[in-house]
């Protein structure tokens, strides 16, 4: 399991529910069952009414990272390109996201 991960066991039939909810609607924009089970837990979260952080990493590759901003409810994506970080979300290279990518050590310029 990779770093800053952790493993749970849910039902069989839960799972297949979800993958086969995941296949059949792509529409959602679902990749796998780890993006429908994340959203839905930080989504529980907000129903009860507790705060999530600010920032989260959800994914970290080499030429992009994918972060969850809690102050615009939203997943948001940072990419590497040749001229530098980009945020998806914002089309922008000067935002907070961009920002809080480069506070990265692995994502500096």
């Amino acid at each position: 399991m990779p770093k800053g991960f952790r493993g749970v066991s849910i039902p069989k039939d839960l799972l297949d529910e979800v993958e086969r909810l995941i296949k059949e609607n792509p529409h959602y924009g679902y990749r796998t069952i780890a993006d429908f089970i994340v959203d839905a837990i930080r989504w529980k979260i907000q129903q009860m009414g507790l705060r999530l952080p600010t920032w989260s990493i959800i994914e970290k590759t080499e030429n992009e990272i994918i972060l969850w901003d809690g102050r615009e409810g939203t997943f948001v994506k940072v990419m590497r390109t040749p001229d530098g970080l980009r945020c998806t979300y914002c089309d922008s290279r000067r935002c907070d996201h961009v920002r809080y990518a480069e506070s990265i050590e692995s994502y500096k310029r």
